[in-house]
């Protein structure tokens, strides 16, 4: 009995699925490696939208001159606190502390006021002026910078190697 092979047969051979199975692969790797790293980048666009609106509002609170005092922002490597006042005490019940998520981090804080940005009431100016770097812990090329002006007003920028004030 012989058996015969048809060159007509239908169907695919084990390299052809080899090669299929190997190009999905790559592709899911791909897909999977740009929806990682787009997660990424948004969490820092969200910790800098975070940053700046509470900036934003201690320099409101203070321009409205609420609770009679002015406000400020203090900032750590991993979140920051809206505090009232002329000086940040972490024990402050009434203080308001912000994480940032698991990815970014402050990796730069410059301020003439060390580590607090504080509100002049009425005109909402600041002698706390400098900058605050927003970046990625996994890659710190990947970082935005949070400018604070002696008038108060607050700038972002993108990127930025050599922030200045």
């Amino acid at each position: 009995m012989f058996i015969s092979y048809s060159k007509n047969h239908r169907g695919f051979s084990l390299i052809e699925l080899l090669i299929v199975f190997v190009i999905i692969a790559i592709l899911g790797t791909l897909g999977i490696l740009t929806f990682y790293q787009s997660t990424r980048s948004i969490s820092l666009d969200n910790d800098l939208q975070i940053a700046v609106e509470t900036l934003n509002k201690a320099r409101q609170y203070s321009i409205d001159s609420k609770n009679r005092t002015p406000w400020g922002t203090h900032f750590n490597q991993d979140g920051l606190v809206l505090f009232s006042g002329t000086t940040f005490n972490p024990s402050d019940p009434t203080n308001v502390t912000l994480n940032l998520s698991t990815y970014s981090t402050f990796s730069l804080i410059s301020l003439s006021g060390g580590s607090d940005v504080i509100f002049n009431q009425l005109n909402g100016s600041t002698s706390s002026y400098g900058y605050v770097v927003v970046s990625l812990k996994n890659n710190p090329s990947d970082l935005k910078t949070i400018y604070i002006q002696p008038s108060g007003i607050i700038n972002v920028t993108s990127p930025s190697p050599t922030p200045s004030v």
